[in-house]
């Protein structure tokens, strides 16, 4: 038979990715959520036309490619469904979206949160996701009102004394969860090309908020 009627197992085309998963949650953002999916998006769509040029003579460049275009289509759907809240215009005494704060634990040592939405959540910058454990164990309370924080490593009393609605600057926080983001393509391609679970990234799912410390925060 003719070579012109067989196509090399090279040739095929690659098997389509799975798509990122997409919260069942509303998705609420701050002004600062939603600039950084916005810049996000603008970074993926340059990053696209590049690849692009180069992934027919570049198999590494066409590989990245599909990683970028999962990202760009997840970016694109979270920026459609985002109902941006501006914590500047709120007005309330009770702990809520968009709110820093400030509560003290039972060892007497204080800690500052802010309440944001999924995507802008970053643990290690006091970002919580509004759909985290700690974020519903919040909300609501007043200042002076106790919570109880049950935690995988144990119950954690919170006081609330203080509550502030204020909208979030960047700076070298927002810099750092940029810099997250970009490298999420790059674990993405990792995991999916070895044996880690898909379920690696659901990031801020309830799921695996129950997991861990930095889970049980965003």
């Amino acid at each position: 038979m003719s070579r012109a009627f067989i196509k090399d197992d090279d040739e095929a085309p690659d098997e389509p990715l799975p798509e990122r998963p997409i919260s069942e949650h509303p998705n609420y953002v701050t002004p600062s959520g939603l600039a950084q999916l916005e810049a996000r998006r603008e970074k993926l769509e340059a990053e696209r036309l590049e690849l692009a040029r180069r992934a027919d003579a570049d198999d590494s460049a066409r590989e990245r490619l599909r990683y970028v275009e999962r990202d760009l289509r997840y970016c694109r759907r979270r920026l459609d469904a985002a109902l941006m809240v501006d914590p500047e215009a709120l007005q309330a005494d009770a702990v809520g979206f968009g709110a820093t704060v400030t509560v003290l634990e039972g060892s007497g040592e204080q800690r500052n949160y802010t309440i944001v939405g999924e995507d802008e959540a970053d643990p290690d910058t006091g970002l919580v996701s509004w759909v985290s454990p700690l974020a519903r164990v919040l909300e609501g309370a007043r200042m002076g009102e106790r919570a109880v924080w049950r935690r995988p490593a144990g119950p954690l009393e919170l006081t609330v004394v203080a509550i502030e609605y204020r909208a979030r600057r960047g700076g070298a926080a927002e810099t750092a969860e940029n810099a997250e983001m970009d490298e999420t393509t790059q674990t993405d391609e990792a995991a999916e090309t070895g044996t880690m679970d898909e379920a690696a990234e659901t990031g801020t799912t309830d799921g695996a908020a129950e997991t861990g410390t930095t889970g049980e925060l965003s």
